[in-house]
């Protein structure tokens, strides 16, 4: 188990839902797939043993809670509510069943109406799976349930006092979460309208540190499906500089659409970055506005 809290707390919840499995044997399934569990640091091959034990069980007994938790995969690890995961013509009792049976192996944490997932089996679900010949692999179904879940949750957008206003507060942390894990070339053009709102909603409550995944997420669409030259993409490049610049990442931070900042993973490999901004006020942009959702 390495000595993870988490791993000796899943371990005893299977074995507490499964009486007739014995330690003995319970260890044997755990060294069965240590060799197919080779990626990721010593923590998350940890996890993904002992997890792979309880999916192989919760396949064959409760397939909708498997379905279930590659969705919540995605999704911000703390209060995701049990309305969320429930889409239309879904019986809540199901979805509650099906929670109910993941917190029984401590898979997730249920409050009643929400539920909690801990980061690093998160981690762990959403790494590409080796053996998994379906199409889309199941973590990327798992994806499309999440997103589709948030787009069906949001109401119009919101204006100041209005009823949708705490519905987008509850749900901007699922899509900050959705926009940082947003898979290389994935497209989904409603759901980038809806991180650009909620990156403006951020940066008006001044708040705009947080937003930069969402408008990282943005410009990446923008570039990929609109092109450089796009007045879009240029007013993004405008919003992630803005973001940056309020998180004091003044070398990123350039107020210019005339300057392209790389990727986030480029952006933080380089030893001595030298961008080549153009002649502009270093102050804080004010992010475009954009087309509602």
């Amino acid at each position: 188990m390495g000595y993870f809290p988490l791993a000796i707390k899943q371990a005893g919840a299977y074995l507490a839902q499964n009486r007739g499995v014995s330690l003995s044997a319970y260890r044997r399934r755990l060294d069965k797939k240590l060799g197919k569990t080779a990626h990721g640091i010593e923590a998350e091959r940890t996890i993904a043993r002992v997890w792979k034990v309880t999916l192989h069980t919760l396949e064959g007994a409760d397939p909708p809670a498997v379905e279930l938790l590659h969705t919540v995969a995605w999704l911000a690890p703390d209060d995701i509510p049990h309305a969320l995961l429930t889409p239309h013509g879904t019986d809540p009792d199901d979805i509650a069943e099906a929670v109910g049976t993941l917190a029984a192996y401590s898979m997730v944490t249920d409050t009643g109406t929400s539920l909690s997932v801990h980061r690093l089996v998160q981690t762990v679900l959403r790494i590409p799976p080796t053996t998994d010949d379906t199409q889309p692999p199941r973590h990327l179904r798992g994806r499309d349930r999440a997103e589709k879940a948030v787009l069906h949750s949001l109401p119009p957008p919101p204006g100041r006092g209005t009823p949708g206003e705490e519905r987008w507060n509850t749900l901007t942390p699922h899509l900050v979460t959705l926009a940082a894990t947003r898979p290389p070339g994935h497209d989904n053009t409603p759901l980038t309208s809806a991180y650009e709102i909620a990156g403006h909603r951020l940066h008006q409550q001044g708040h705009t540190a947080r937003a930069i995944p969402l408008y990282e997420a943005t410009l990446a669409q923008y570039e990929e499906v609109l092109g450089d030259p796009h007045p879009d993409t240029l007013s993004s490049r405008n919003n992630l500089a803005g973001a940056y610049y309020a998180a004091g990442d003044l070398i990123w931070g350039v107020p210019s659409p005339c300057w392209r900042p790389p990727s986030p993973s480029t952006r933080r490999s380089w030893a001595t970055p030298t961008p080549t901004p153009c002649k502009a006020a270093a102050t804080s942009p004010t992010p475009a506005r954009r087309p509602e959702l």
